[in-house]
């Protein structure tokens, strides 16, 4: 896991070539590094991530199934409800 998250890391401070939606290239990075995160159980910086994705393009459903599977995982069983 830690090298595809030094990959990702690495490409979320570049900028994005040959994209035709830059913002939704971008909000899917940061949804992939979230979840890269979450599979090291690094679970507050994955909902960081997610969040970013979230505020990019508000209606990527997956972001919301991650961020609510990571709060699932964390216990925080309303916060992961309220995603759904």
């Amino acid at each position: 896991h830690q090298a595809a998250l030094a990959h990702l890391e690495r490409a979320a401070k570049g900028v994005s070539r040959g994209s035709s939606n830059p913002t939704l290239f971008w909000a899917q990075a940061y949804n992939n590094l979230g979840g890269t995160l979450h599979a090291a159980s690094r679970y507050p910086e994955a909902l960081v991530e997610y969040d970013r994705s979230i505020r990019l393009v508000p209606d990527l459903v997956m972001s919301y199934v991650n961020k609510g599977e990571t709060l699932r995982v964390m216990g925080r069983w309303a916060e992961a409800l309220a995603c759904s």
